[in-house]
């Protein structure tokens, strides 16, 4: 900036005029200054804000983990004892099954059995009768026209 210089010094309205440019330059700064400190305390406030939200959503995220860690645990132990239970209850229908299929083949074993010596007292039987009836002598049939004749007469 340059000023005309008269008998006494600079001209002066042209110091006041670049005085009250300056000072508007600084009013208007300082008001951009105010602007900006605000602006910054609300950037702050916001980041505060949003550094509270991160922390608490982290902590949920956290509990939900843990959360999800003790539930995932508590379906493997379930899932394994429900397993274990079901392992152990089909031993115990299969030796159940085997112990009735053991004790059907005793029975059919002890009915094979009792039919052969059926078979065989009957076989005896049978010969014992075969031989009662051959033994068994008829004795001559009468003529029976002779005896109804007899009888007519």
């Amino acid at each position: 900036m340059q000023f005309d210089t008269m008998k006494q010094g600079y001209n002066r309205f042209q110091v006041d005029d670049a005085f009250a440019k300056a000072q508007e330059e600084i009013d208007e700064l300082t008001k951009k200054l105010e602007a900006y400190k605000k602006q910054e305390e609300d950037s702050a406030r916001k980041i505060e804000s949003y550094k509270h939200k991160y922390e608490q959503l982290q902590r949920n995220i956290d509990i939900k983990e843990r959360a999800a860690k003790d539930m995932t645990k508590m379906a493997l132990h379930e899932a394994n004892s429900i397993v274990t239970s079901a392992n152990n209850n089909a031993d115990m229908i299969i030796k159940e099954a085997l112990m009735n299929a053991r004790t059907i083949l005793i029975n059919i074993s002890k009915l094979g059995i009792e039919a052969n010596e059926i078979k065989t007292n009957l076989n005896e039987q049978l010969v014992l009768l075969s031989d009662a009836i051959d033994g068994f002598d008829i004795p001559p049939i009468p003529n029976v026209e002779l005896m109804e004749k007899k009888y007519k007469d």
